[in-house]
């Protein structure tokens, strides 16, 4: 029953953060920190995000905005390999608080942000790279922060997927790399699954392409904010009642 929750959450969270640019993350890790310990999520979904982020710059890869991907994807960099680093640091029940605390601001942002006005300059590239690279090496998901700083240039659809995708890329492969090297590991299961689970992610990447711009982006955000009020909560009162 684990493997089979898990295999529809990869599957779904591929599908509609394909289509919306951002969610993938943000779908799974709140679900799978139900199963699996919090480095060994962070492990998994970083390896599954990854993927994605290959399929998208494959599919989407006409479209490259390089003046965004370079202000965005230097500082992502940088600053997801210092939040991959800090997890190790805190106890399970601590992190699952700090995360459960995560996922109810990220909530909060998530309804605000589209009342969150910033100009559209080469410093808030940066600004937002930065920080949503932190995000993603500490907590697993920064596609929201990084697509709510990337919708105010106002880029054709196209050019915006292909744009986050290589953005995420580069920020994904160095938290993963970064997650191995600190000994994040999962159960030798768990690799052989990624045989399915690899190939699942690209036949959504397809499914997405044929289907952009079919997903509400204002239906998304508002399920996502549901998704993540619930799952926080339940982090929360789990580790202190």
């Amino acid at each position: 029953m684990e493997i089979f929750v898990i295999t529809i959450v990869i599957f779904l969270a591929s599908l509609i953060g394909n289509v919306a640019g951002f969610g993938i993350s943000v779908l799974m890790i709140p679900i799978l920190t139900l199963f699996l310990s919090p480095l060994e999520v962070l492990l998994l979904v970083g390896i599954i995000h990854l993927f994605n982020s290959i399929w998208k710059v494959m599919l989407f890869h006409q479209a490259f905005d390089f003046k965004l991907l370079f202000a965005f994807g230097i500082p992502g960099i940088a600053l997801s390999y210092l939040g991959a680093l800090l997890p190790r640091w805190f106890d399970t029940d601590t992190y699952y608080v700090i995360f459960g605390l995560f996922l109810l601001v990220f909530a909060a942002y998530l309804f605000w942000m589209e009342r969150i006005k910033v100009p559209p300059h080469s410093i808030w590239a940066v600004i937002g790279g930065g920080l949503s690279g932190f995000i993603a090496g500490m907590f697993g998901t920064g596609g929201p922060i990084r697509s709510a700083f990337l919708l105010v240039f106002k880029l054709p659809k196209e050019t915006y997927l292909a744009t986050v995708g290589a953005i995420a890329l580069v920020v994904d492969m160095t938290r993963v790399t970064t997650y191995f090297f600190n000994d994040y590991t999962l159960e030798i299961s768990y690799y052989y699954w990624l045989l399915l689970w690899i190939p699942l992610t690209l036949s959504s990447a397809f499914l997405a392409k044929w289907s952009v711009g079919k997903l509400s982006p204002k239906v998304f955000r508002y399920l996502m904010i549901g998704l993540l009020i619930l799952l926080g909560s339940y982090r929360l009162l789990d580790v202190l009642i």
